[in-house]
Protein backbone atom coordinates (compact mmCIF):
# COMPACT_ATOMS: atom_id res chain seq x y z
CA UNK A 1 0.00 0.00 0.00
CA UNK A 2 2.91 2.54 1.03
CA UNK A 3 5.18 1.63 -1.39
CA UNK A 4 1.98 1.92 -4.38
CA UNK A 5 1.28 5.00 -2.71
CA UNK A 6 5.03 6.40 -3.58
CA UNK A 7 5.09 5.26 -7.02
CA UNK A 8 1.83 6.27 -7.78
CA UNK A 9 2.92 10.05 -6.61
CA UNK A 10 6.30 9.66 -8.43
CA UNK A 11 4.72 8.27 -11.65
CA UNK A 12 6.77 5.40 -11.65
CA UNK A 13 4.92 2.66 -12.80
CA UNK A 14 6.75 0.92 -14.66
CA UNK A 15 8.18 -1.54 -12.32
CA UNK A 16 6.10 -2.99 -10.29
CA UNK A 17 6.12 -2.75 -5.91
CA UNK A 18 6.86 -6.23 -5.73
CA UNK A 19 9.59 -6.32 -8.02
CA UNK A 20 11.37 -3.62 -6.12
CA UNK A 21 11.61 -5.62 -2.85
CA UNK A 22 12.11 -8.61 -4.03
CA UNK A 23 15.13 -7.39 -5.99
CA UNK A 24 16.37 -5.28 -3.03
CA UNK A 25 15.87 -8.03 -0.63
CA UNK A 26 17.33 -10.72 -2.60
CA UNK A 27 20.39 -8.52 -3.52
CA UNK A 28 20.79 -7.25 0.66
CA UNK A 29 19.48 -11.31 1.78
CA UNK A 30 17.94 -9.12 4.16
CA UNK A 31 14.22 -9.91 4.15
CA UNK A 32 13.77 -9.14 8.01
CA UNK A 33 14.77 -5.43 6.86
CA UNK A 34 12.71 -5.29 4.21
CA UNK A 35 9.78 -6.10 5.85
CA UNK A 36 10.58 -3.56 8.78
CA UNK A 37 11.04 -1.10 5.72
CA UNK A 38 7.60 -1.57 4.40
CA UNK A 39 5.84 -1.61 7.87
CA UNK A 40 7.77 1.98 8.61
CA UNK A 41 6.34 3.14 5.38
CA UNK A 42 3.39 2.10 5.90
CA UNK A 43 3.18 3.99 9.21
CA UNK A 44 4.14 6.92 7.30
CA UNK A 45 1.90 7.08 4.78
CA UNK A 46 -1.05 6.84 7.14
CA UNK A 47 0.45 9.72 8.72
CA UNK A 48 0.25 11.89 5.38
CA UNK A 49 -3.04 10.60 4.85
CA UNK A 50 -4.55 12.28 7.72
CA UNK A 51 -2.29 15.60 6.92
CA UNK A 52 -4.44 15.47 3.70
CA UNK A 53 -7.59 15.11 5.22
CA UNK A 54 -6.55 18.19 7.62
CA UNK A 55 -5.39 20.09 5.08
CA UNK A 56 -8.34 19.52 2.64
CA UNK A 57 -10.75 20.24 6.32
CA UNK A 58 -8.92 23.30 6.82
CA UNK A 59 -9.29 24.53 2.98
CA UNK A 60 -12.94 24.23 3.51
CA UNK A 61 -13.18 26.48 6.21
CA UNK A 62 -10.25 28.96 5.30
CA UNK A 63 -8.72 28.83 1.83
CA UNK A 64 -6.09 31.34 2.31
CA UNK A 65 -4.93 28.92 5.54
CA UNK A 66 -5.70 25.96 3.72
CA UNK A 67 -3.14 26.88 0.50
CA UNK A 68 -0.28 27.76 2.74
CA UNK A 69 -1.12 24.53 4.86
CA UNK A 70 -1.33 22.55 1.18
CA UNK A 71 2.35 24.39 0.34
CA UNK A 72 3.58 23.21 3.63
CA UNK A 73 2.53 19.24 3.30
CA UNK A 74 3.55 19.08 -0.09
CA UNK A 75 6.96 20.55 0.60
CA UNK A 76 7.02 17.99 3.22
CA UNK A 77 5.95 14.90 1.50
CA UNK A 78 8.18 15.78 -1.60
CA UNK A 79 10.93 16.06 0.95
CA UNK A 80 10.23 12.56 2.45
CA UNK A 81 9.91 11.15 -0.54
CA UNK A 82 13.05 12.00 -2.19
CA UNK A 83 14.79 11.07 1.44
CA UNK A 84 13.31 7.80 0.82
CA UNK A 85 14.63 7.14 -2.26
CA UNK A 86 17.99 7.92 -1.52
CA UNK A 87 17.97 5.73 1.37
CA UNK A 88 16.15 2.86 -0.93
CA UNK A 89 19.61 3.35 -2.92
CA UNK A 90 21.12 3.54 -0.27
CA UNK A 91 21.04 0.06 0.42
Amino acid sequence: MALNFILIQKNCRTISIEQLLLEKMIRTRNFKGGAEVVRRINNEVKKLQLQKQEVLGVLGQNVFEGIKLCEEFMNKTVSWFDEEQKLFEKN
